[in-house]
């Protein structure tokens, strides 16, 4: 014998739970702008921007005061491909 009783019309049904969608921060133009900016008040030579999701990593040449050296060899890649 069971006790489950089993009514006319049953329960209202729920709605099935919501999945939530990708909510990545992602990087906007300003703070691309922003750190390439910087980089040039600092007078740093900028080779490439690379951008993952929320960071933003601007690739740059060294510094005098970070012992770069009188020519790179990025400097002379560059300059023979202008």
């Amino acid at each position: 014998m069971s006790n489950i009783r089993h009514f006319p019309g049953g329960a209202e049904l729920r709605p099935a739970p919501r999945a939530r969608g990708p909510y990545r921060k992602k990087v906007t133009a300003a703070e691309i702008e922003r750190a390439v900016r910087v980089a040039e008040k600092l007078g740093l030579t900028i080779y490439g921007l690379t951008i993952e999701g929320d960071k933003v990593h601007v690739q740059t040449k060294p510094g005098p005061e970070n012992g770069a050296g009188p020519a790179s060899a990025a400097d002379d890649w560059f300059s023979r491909r202008g």
